[in-house]
């Protein structure tokens, strides 16, 4: 019975935390019916899809739709208190003064069966809001890496140029650096498990 209490105890402060590490949304741009967000200064979600159903304002993140009609989404939220302060920013246009750390951790890798596309990885920031980067073969012939990080994005056409439209931007350089660099620690450690040569 006391053991019980106990682990319950646990579980109630782990739910507790998880409610109070939220994010906020420090900067918000809208334009028509979509809208871009800046998180905790530094994690800018873009592409975000505004809808308006029966006098009421929904908001829906980036997803990624596959030849076959599967939408698979690029970024969840997490937690109650960071949706929100997100759906709060959309319906005003209003943001927090409010700044914060963002802290990240990188979940297990998932590999895929693809030419170039081999891996999506999980990042929780905050233990609030997750974001799924894929990892892929590099095609810089000059550089020393074989793979990549890619964020969730889609391509669009500038005069006449097919170019990629990043849907998640880490604009800490420094962050996003780190953020990388455990992607590809991850990724690399089980790809060399499987027999897979990382260099």
């Amino acid at each position: 019975m006391k053991w019980f209490i106990i682990v319950s105890v646990i579980l109630l402060l782990d739910v507790f935390c998880l409610a109070g590490d939220g994010l906020v949304v420090t900067d918000v741009k809208i334009k028509d019916q979509s809208a871009e967000i800046f998180l905790n200064q530094h994690l800018v979600i873009r592409d975000i899809r505004i809808e308006h159903k029966q006098g009421r304002v929904k908001f829906q993140m980036p997803v990624y739709q596959s030849w076959d009609g599967t939408i698979y989404p690029q970024v969840k939220v997490n937690s109650l208190d960071t949706y929100d302060q997100i759906l709060g920013a959309v319906q005003s246009g209003r943001c927090s003064n409010e700044t914060g750390n963002l802290d990240f951790v990188v979940g297990c890798p998932k590999l895929l069966k693809h030419r170039w596309r081999l891996a999506n990885v999980e990042v929780i920031f905050n233990r609030a809001l997750s974001v799924v980067l894929g990892v892929v073969k590099n095609k810089d012939k000059k550089s020393s890496c074989l793979f990549q990080v890619r964020y969730p994005g889609r391509h669009v056409k500038e005069n006449n140029q097919k170019i990629y439209f990043a849907q998640v931007v880490v604009s800490d350089p420094v962050l996003c650096e780190k953020i990388e660099k455990a992607v590809l620690m991850k990724f690399e450690r089980m790809w060399k498990e499987m027999g897979n040569k990382t260099k």
